[in-house]
């Protein structure tokens, strides 16, 4: 008896792990946390109910007011070596319909995983879903879009009215030029903001109160303390055999 009660002791202690793999989250109320970017999707992709240009877009985005929360934006895709619209970094010496996007070579914008790609990583890493066309050009068949996701529990999720289409990112590349991303083809660039494109809310941060408690305030374990901890449930063990 004294020895089951000892397994079960050892068992819930090593059952105690932190899980560093989640990406998306539900977390009801029509919201999907991604805990790899820190920010909150709204799970319809299509709230407003229409397309709209990019002006109207950000209108639309700024004056939202969804589940309890009223600081929603439009999705950023912003390059690691200079502002939002570092036009250094978006260039055409790439040869005819190439371009060079984050410095990630002559890849058409296609094919991008990088987190500071909002859309394209919602695309490619959170939903699985490929380009129409290789990095090289070349075009490939891609399939239905998908818009479900598995989280770390092994539940599955989806996000709603996500449109084989164009949605708008919130970075101007000039006074009369926006980015965007198609979900139709995996590809991002540029276009005039008067496009009538979708618009997907989004926010910073995790809509969950992080705990009241600290980390700072946790005491730290002396390096020892696992030592000690191991040596006395062998001694405890002992114990119970006499």
């Amino acid at each position: 008896m004294k020895n089951s009660a000892l397994v079960k002791i050892l068992f819930t202690l090593s059952s105690i792990t932190f899980n560093a793999d989640a990406i998306l989250i539900d977390r009801g109320n029509g919201l999907i946390y991604d805990d790899v970017l820190d920010v909150t999707w709204v799970q319809n992709a299509n709230l407003a109910g229409t397309t709209m240009d990019w002006d109207t877009a950000e209108m639309w985005v700024k004056d939202l007011s969804f589940a309890g929360f009223d600081d929603w934006r439009l999705p950023t895709l912003m390059f690691s070596s200079g502002p939002n619209n570092d036009k250094n970094d978006f260039n055409f010496n790439c040869g005819t319909g190439r371009f060079n996007m984050d410095a990630s070579g002559c890849d058409f914008g296609w094919s991008s995983s990088s987190v500071t790609h909002e859309l394209a990583y919602m695309f490619y890493v959170n939903l699985g879903n490929f380009s129409s066309v290789n990095t090289d050009g070349s075009t490939r068949s891609t399939g239905a879009l998908n818009s479900t996701f598995q989280d770390s529990h092994g539940r599955t999720g989806n996000f709603t009215n996500l449109n084989s289409s164009l949605y708008w990112y919130g970075n101007e590349f000039d006074s009369s030029e926006a980015y965007f991303f198609a979900t139709s083809t995996g590809g991002q660039f540029k276009l005039n903001k008067s496009a009538s494109f979708f618009a997907w809310a989004v926010r910073d941060g995790d809509v969950i109160q992080k705990t009241s408690v600290q980390l700072s305030s946790i005491p730290v374990p002396e390096p020892g303390f696992g030592l000690l901890f191991l040596t006395g449930l062998v001694a405890m063990r002992k114990n119970l055999r006499l």
